[in-house]
Formats: C-alpha cells, sequence, structure tokens
C-alpha cells in the first residue's frame, strides 16, 4: 500500500484541507 500512503502524503502536504483523507 505504499504507493497509496505515498499518494496520500503527497495530497496531505500539497493540500492540508483534504487531511480528511488520511
Amino acid at each position: 500500500w505504499s504507493h497509496f500512503a505515498q499518494f496520500t502524503i503527497a495530497v496531505v502536504n500539497k493540500d492540508p484541507k483534504k487531511s480528511k483523507y488520511s
């Protein structure tokens, strides 16, 4: 799931407002 985690981290870092996906 590393690819998913990496994508999530990238999204969160890019848009903190989307931290809800975390």
